[in-house]
């Protein structure tokens, strides 16, 4: 298994600096003119739009922005490198249930930015694309958990076990 970083992505900053993105088989790192400005243990963080923002922004590392090439080439690097790695069952879950949480965070960024804006909505109004992703996020952790039962059924006696000691506290 590789454990040098591999570079993904060098890219020039509006202010002219230069970023290089370096891939290793647990982390994802940028440098901004040899400077970390950023790591994520993945290929890159999810993006919470804020204004100001362009809309050709999907992804970021730290405090550099990604376009969604740019997103993607480093998460074709980030495949390579985990495609060699075992595959730790626990940490997949981990980061599905992640995913699924952070879509949800967004349904609720969106929302609260349309409140602060003045544009109160029905709370239970339509959020297209949010509640896309919640619902793609949720059922990519339904697929797992039914491919693999074990996992599920670990996490539940570790939670009934976790009960069961704090019933005495």
């Amino acid at each position: 298994m590789p454990t040098e970083p591999v570079i993904a992505l060098t890219k020039t900053l509006s202010d002219g600096r230069t970023a290089v993105v370096t891939v290793t088989p647990t982390a994802t790192q940028v440098h901004v003119d040899g400077t970390e400005y950023g790591n994520h243990m993945g290929p890159h963080h999810a993006f919470v739009r804020r204004p100001g923002i362009p809309d050709n922004i999907v992804a970021a590392i730290g405090r550099v922005l990604l376009t969604e090439a740019e997103a993607a080439q480093i998460k074709a690097v980030w495949d390579q490198l985990q495609a060699r790695r075992p595959r730790d069952l626990r940490s997949e879950r981990d980061a599905l249930t992640h995913s699924l949480r952070c879509a949800e965070q967004e349904w609720s960024a969106a929302h609260n930015r349309c409140m602060d804006d003045g544009n109160w909505p029905d709370p239970f109004h339509a959020d297209a694309a949010n509640e896309q992703a919640i619902t793609a996020a949720a059922d990519a952790l339904a697929a797992f958990d039914h491919d693999h039962p074990e996992i599920a059924a670990q996490l539940a006696a570790e939670r009934d076990a976790a009960v069961a000691r704090r019933i005495w506290d």
